[in-house]
């Protein structure tokens, strides 16, 4: 019987597969898909901090970020560069395939092709039941990281993420930008936003297009295409059918279980403000891995031992989650005029400095502050709540 079982293939799971690997632990990953890294479903969006933080593959950066323009509904344009460079853009695929190498060489199993149906939890072990097999796996724990799908999570009465947004993404050969535009309006992506990101594969420029929103993605995906496919030059026909999927913005009811650990998207430890993943799926596996790891030693598996997991990643995400989850549900109540008032304090009312002065691209807790004291800013917020 092997140490652990992680279920799911996806940065989160191969990081902590490699973590808890390199202390000594025998472990599984057990991945849907035939290939680790696919299918693609985010923007590939990461900070640059977080390779040196995580020892991450570098050699899956296709371009660096350094400003972003931001669309109101009428079309006014704000645009925010960094001093330096603060993001890039990621290849998912070989992203992954670089953590799945890098787990391997740690000594991790890893077995494509696997849907897991099933999770039990026994008094001595887990029990991981897999699509057309009779046998099913044990562990003595499982990681569960399988991104934003919640079947297993319901079935152990972990909870759903409380609130969440449709979303929908295609790349495809673009004209050769370098900035990364953001739209908002209710005709373009209604409580949410839609994005076009510069993407470069060797001598080719591609971009990749999505929108996360209420209501029907794949519907306002299509009509954002033909608002941007003349000024960025789509070429629609030879680019990936956009993938609809839920997109999770705030965690479920309960990480941790006997046994049993959630990170990542499939704990809803996504960016509220962003929906980006990629950052928190790791560093929430860092901290399963580490917590896991002690248990394992110690052989107390119990709900009450791995409880501490989610109490450190609260003690470490928890003000983030909270700023940016307040930040969300405020903003994602604005008509279309008073996200142009906030344009307009933004053009000229002295908003961008303060921006620029607190703003990073991981931690959103102390510019989301600065803006919720901010007269203009908190007036117009307050005004919608109020109403």
């Amino acid at each position: 019987m092997r140490d652990v079982i992680v279920v799911g293939g996806g940065p989160g799971g191969l990081y902590a597969s490699r973590c808890l690997a390199r202390k000594g632990f025998s472990v599984l990953v057990v991945e849907e898909h035939g290939t680790a890294g696919q299918p693609v479903h985010c923007t590939g969006i990461l900070a640059l901090e977080a390779f040196q933080e995580f020892a991450l593959p570098d050699e899956a950066v296709l371009n660096e970020l350094k400003t972003a323009c931001f669309y109101s509904p009428s079309g006014q344009k704000i645009s925010y560069a960094t001093t330096g460079v603060e993001a890039v853009v990621v290849d998912r695929h070989r992203f992954d395939q670089g953590l799945c190498e890098s787990a391997q060489k740690e000594g991790v199993e890893l077995w494509l092709g696997n849907k897991v149906t099933n999770i039990s939890i026994a008094a001595t072990h887990v029990e991981i039941q897999r699509f057309d097999e009779t046998s099913p796996l044990r562990a003595r724990a499982c990681i569960l990281a399988a991104g934003a799908s919640y079947g297993l999570q319901r079935q152990m009465g972990l909870g759903l993420p409380a609130v969440h947004l449709n979303s929908a993404q295609a790349e495809m050969p673009a004209a050769p930008l370098e900035d990364v535009e953001l739209h908002f309006g209710a005709a373009v992506a209604p409580q949410g936003f839609a994005w076009v990101v510069p993407v470069r594969r060797g001598a080719q420029s591609h971009a990749r297009v999505g929108l996360m929103c209420e209501g029907n993605a794949a519907l306002y995906f299509e009509r954002f295409i033909e608002r941007v496919r003349e000024p960025w030059r789509l070429q629609t026909d030879g680019g990936i059918p956009p993938r609809p999927r839920i997109l999770p913005l705030a965690p479920i009811r309960k990480t941790y279980s006997d046994r049993l650990l959630v990170v990542g998207d499939a704990a809803g430890l996504v960016k509220p403000t962003t929906g980006g993943g990629i950052y928190y799926s790791i560093l929430s596996a860092a901290i399963a891995a580490e917590v896991l790891s002690e248990a394992l030693l110690k052989d107390q598996l119990c709900e009450k031992a791995l409880r501490e997991y989610e109490r450190q990643w609260r003690s470490r995400m928890g003000s983030e989650f909270r700023a940016q989850l307040t930040l969300r549900l405020l903003a994602q109540r604005l008509t279309d005029p008073e996200i142009e008032e906030v344009f307009e304090l933004a053009r000229t009312d002295g908003l961008m400095p303060l921006i620029r002065k607190t703003a990073t691209f991981n931690h959103h807790y102390e510019v989301i502050t600065a803006l919720l004291k901010y007269p203009a800013v908190r007036k117009i917020l307050f005004r919608r709540l109020l109403s």
